[in-house]
């Protein structure tokens, strides 16, 4: 998800960060939304839970419990694009709701003046933080400031866990501080520079993330075996802060993949991928802006495109060789360097709507689904 500034009026809003849902398995009544503003991170909580509402709070009389009751009817079924794109826009009309009412709390907490820009991974991951609530009082909607915990519902990747993903390869440690930031990429993925390397920092601070990394390590654990066959992420460091650890990858190279583990009680929140030179974000952007003529179709031809399907093809044959699985089969996950090849990405477990269907995510069918998916987009010209 890209930054959003929310406009209230003529003075610039904070900027929209990220959006999480509070109960387990479902979009429900509880929302948390990620605003940042002077350099602070405000978490702006729109709750259903009763010992943080008023005595005799009527939910679905008040402002944003109309956004949230709907958006947790949605929650149910099978996800759809259309379902998608109705919470996508439900979520940021409540942020932009939100913003409005506590821009003068926010304007009040937040230091007076900027803060640098966030020149590190640990500035970044680290800053001043607020939370404030938003409830109806009477016809209007109202924010404060309150005392909250997240509640750690998912435990993260554990030491034991990494021993046994990565069978004791030994990996270099480094401190976020020596992650360099150079520019955001989407949301919560940035180009930065470790050790004079350009890299690509990918970060989640999703419940979810613990299981999906555990995910990847055990894949980048399988792919040693393909040798020099395929362009997939190889790992190359682990690096800490206090109670964060962060994974690092490099290059996505065929050459040996080097697994590794950290101490740590608590667990790891973000990986780091070698940066890839190429000119567009992804085969996914070039398929959809030769299309749209935004560009010109050199950029995707005939040849190219063959070519680009053998690749994929190739490649997840031989994951599925392996016993892995790819899972987010998708254009997006596919990235085109500057030497013209097909590199798969992104062995997290997601799922993307639209791309495999929901009753078979996970599974062999799934993946070949979603590669003819692929295929047919290739032949589209």
């Amino acid at each position: 998800m890209a930054d959003e500034t929310v406009e209230a009026g003529s003075e610039p809003k904070p900027t929209v960060k990220g959006f999480e849902y509070l109960e387990e398995w479902s979009y429900s009544c509880s929302l948390m939304i990620y605003f940042a503003y002077h350099g602070a991170r405000f978490s702006v909580l729109s709750s259903s839970e009763a010992d943080r509402l008023p005595q005799g709070y009527d939910l679905s009389l008040s402002i944003e419990g109309k956004i949230l009751l709907e958006l947790e009817t949605l929650s149910f079924g099978t996800p759809t694009e259309e379902k998608a794109g109705k919470i996508d826009e439900l979520q940021y009309k409540l942020a932009g709701l939100a913003s409005a009412v506590c821009f003068p709390l926010i304007r009040e907490i937040a230091p007076h003046n900027p803060l640098p820009e966030p020149r590190t991974l640990e500035e970044e991951l680290y800053p001043p933080t607020y939370v404030l609530q938003i409830i109806t009082k009477g016809d209007k909607l109202t924010s404060q400031k309150i005392d909250y915990q997240s509640p750690e519902r998912y435990p993260p990747v554990s030491e034991q866990q990494l021993r046994e993903i990565a069978l004791g390869i030994e990996t270099p440690v480094y401190h976020p501080s020596n992650v360099v930031l150079i520019s955001r990429i989407q949301s919560l993925v940035w180009k930065v520079k470790v050790d004079g390397e350009m890299m690509i920092c990918k970060v989640s601070m999703h419940p979810f993330f613990g299981p999906t990394l555990a995910n990847e390590l055990g894949v980048y654990q399988k792919i040693r075996q393909l040798g020099d066959e395929l362009k997939l992420p190889k790992l190359k460091g682990i690096r800490s802060l206090n109670d964060t650890i962060i994974l690092l990858s490099t290059k996505l190279t065929a050459h040996t993949i080097f697994i590794g583990v950290v101490k740590s009680h608590t667990g790891i929140i973000a990986v780091l991928l070698s940066y890839i030179p190429h000119k567009h974000h992804s085969l996914g952007m070039i398929l959809d802006y030769t299309k749209a003529g935004r560009l010109p179709e050199t950029e995707a031809s005939t040849a190219m495109r063959t070519k680009w399907a053998e690749q994929i093809k190739h490649s997840v044959t031989r994951l599925h060789e392996l016993g892995i699985l790819w899972c987010d089969v998708k254009t997006d996950n596919v990235l085109i360097d500057n030497e013209g090849d097909a590199v798969v990405l992104d062995f997290g477990g997601g799922n993307t709507v639209g791309w495999v269907d929901q009753d078979k995510y996970g599974t062999l069918e799934g993946d070949l689904l979603g590669l003819e998916k692929i295929m047919a987009a290739l032949r589209e010209e």
